[in-house]
This record gives structure tokens, C-alpha cells and sequence, in this order.
């Protein structure tokens, strides 16, 4: 089915890789741009792993039809958004406890500082600056044997390079381990295209989104890694000018509404909701009016559209 609004053609339920290649598109289009994001969950590798369930998967079946877990212990490996996630909705689905163990230190975690006190006031219990070694079953409960880490870092080849405390072996026990380790794009949007990519899988592009194909651009998660959404938005936004400059020579327009300078720090009321309310917003959303106001804002402000994107 095709959707139409302007000049601009939709074409819904498509996947590439799947219905349609991108070499294909590639002949046909003198310019694409890819911006699928990261969805494939990328789970940890250890003797055991097959007792991991993937959080994002999981945090997707039960925003549709959640399930008790009342009398069982969970267990969260990971440090981002989604672990944390998943470890305030096992408490909201009576959870008997919850622990997140995670790599990073308490100080360095990759989610939101409030998250993490946030978590703490409903009862997750933090393990931070632990490694997992193995997962072993025994009568019915899962064990992660794991350690103590100092500290930790990448090197130029993505390898995870650790410092241990000595004599620190430790273990953690739950029903369920749910595992959040990052997300990868699907990579069967690749099949058939040969582009440059990093040691990490993701497509290497400027700051504008050119590839390694003339008329290939990338913007967004695959290209930059996860970042914020506002992130992602700008590196589409500077993508298609991008695209505008090589398809006509020319720069491309650029569209600056008219607002008031003061909305940019125009305070909004978000009222916290009671947290005993299973599955209620963490916070109130914003009043149309507000919501009309902070879009404005963004629209007018050059703080990241102007900025290359946090690759």
C-alpha cells in the first residue's frame, strides 16, 4: 500500500532486506538515506547465556499483556534505560525482589542519575562494578557467578578489557535473568551493499551522513550508536541537507520559525504520580499548551542541530 501527504510517498509494512533490497534502491534513487535505528538485542556471551531473557523483548510483551511475577526473584544485567526499565516493571508485576547488576560503577551508569534513585525507592537492589563469569541452574533457580571489577574500558578493537579486585568472587541469585546489553540494527538492511563500517558494526559516515557510497547517507543510532532522540532528529536533519546540497549543488533552505525567545526555559509543571499506581506514568505529561510551547522551542534552537551529532 502507498500513503500520500504532499510530495512525499509512504510505503508502510515494508522491510528492507526483506521486500525490497537497498542495492535495489541504490540503482533506482539518486540519493537514500538509512535511518533504521537499532532493534536486534544484543545479549552477553557466557557459559549459561541461554538462560538470559532479552529485556527489550520483554519490556514489549508486557506493555501489551503484562503478567505476574509475584513470588519470583528477577535478576537485571545491564546498566541503560532499558535495564532499568525492565527492573521497575518486574516491581510493578510484584516481583518477590529485584536486583540490577551492571559493569559500570553506580557514578558512571549509562542511565539517568534519577533513575537509578528512583529504582532504589521502589525496592531494586543495585549491584554496580560487577562482571558475570558463568550461569549455572541448580533445582529450579538460576546462579550468575560473577566478580568484583575495578575498572574497565574498550580498546581500539571493541574488546571489553578489565581490571579485577583479587579474591572478589561473588554470585547472584533469581527465577529470572533478563539481560540489556545494547541493541544492534537489523543487518539484513545491509545484504547485498558493501558500505565501511567500525569495529563496532556501525555504518561510518561524516558528520553529515555521507557513507562510503556516493549517494548512501546514514543518520541516527546506526551510524552514531545510541544517543538521545534529539540527537538522532538533528543527525537526520543535517542528512537531508546534506542530501538537498549533493542532489542540487545548492544549500539547503534553512526554516526558523518565529517564537519567543523566552520558551526555550519556560518551566513546565510535571506532577510525579504515586508509584503504588502499577504501570502509571512516571510523571504527568505535558498540557497541549505545553507540549506546543516546548516543540517551538525546539524548532528555534540550534544547540544540537548545529552541533555534529554524539558519535
Amino acid at each position: 500500500a502507498t500513503a500520500f501527504e504532499g510530495d512525499v510517498r509512504f510505503f508502510p509494512n515494508v522491510t528492507v532486506g526483506r521486500d525490497l533490497m537497498l542495492a535495489d534502491l541504490l540503482e533506482r534513487y539518486d540519493a537514500c538515506i538509512l535511518a533504521v535505528g537499532l532493534w536486534t538485542e544484543r545479549m552477553l556471551t557466557m557459559p549459561g547465556s541461554e538462560h538470559f531473557q532479552p529485556a527489550f523483548a520483554w519490556l514489549c510483551r508486557m506493555a501489551l499483556e503484562p503478567e505476574t511475577l509475584a513470588g519470583r526473584d528477577v535478576a537485571v544485567l545491564g546498566g541503560s534505560d532499558v535495564a532499568f526499565d525492565c527492573a521497575r516493571t518486574a516491581v510493578r508485576l510484584n516481583a518477590r525482589s529485584v536486583q540490577l547488576i551492571c559493569l559500570e560503577s553506580e557514578a558512571a551508569l549509562l542511565s539517568a542519575r534519577e533513575d537509578a534513585s528512583l529504582a532504589k525507592a521502589e525496592g531494586v537492589q543495585i549491584h554496580a562494578s560487577i562482571i558475570g563469569r558463568s550461569v549455572v541452574e541448580d533445582h529450579g533457580r538460576l546462579r550468575l557467578d560473577a566478580e568484583k571489577v575495578l575498572s574497565f574500558h574498550f580498546n581500539e578493537y571493541c574488546q571489553l578489557c578489565v581490571e579485577l579486585a583479587e579474591n572478589s568472587a561473588c554470585s547472584f541469585e533469581a527465577d529470572l535473568f533478563f539481560c540489556s546489553n545494547g541493541l544492534v540494527f537489523e543487518e539484513t538492511v545491509l545484504s547485498g551493499v558493501e558500505v565501511e563500517r567500525n569495529s563496532r558494526g556501525r555504518i561510518l559516515t561524516d558528520e553529515d551522513g555521507r557513507t562510503s557510497i556516493p549517494h548512501l547517507f546514514a543518520a541516527g543510532d546506526m551510524a552514531a550508536g545510541p544517543t538521545r532522540a534529539v540527537s538522532a532528529m538533528a543527525f537526520g536533519r543535517r542528512a537531508a541537507e546534506a542530501v538537498h546540497q549533493f542532489l542540487t549543488g545548492q544549500p539547503a533552505p534553512q526554516f526558523i520559525p518565529e517564537t519567543d525567545a523566552s520558551a526555550a526555559s519556560a518551566p513546565f509543571f510535571r506532577e510525579r504520580l504515586p508509584a503504588s499506581v502499577p504501570f502509571a506514568e512516571a510523571r504527568a505529561p505535558l498540557s497541549p499548551e505545553q507540549a506546543a510551547r516546548e516543540a517551538a522551542a525546539c524548532l528555534s534552537c540550534t544547540d544540537c542541530t548545529a552541533q555534529p551529532s554524539e558519535i
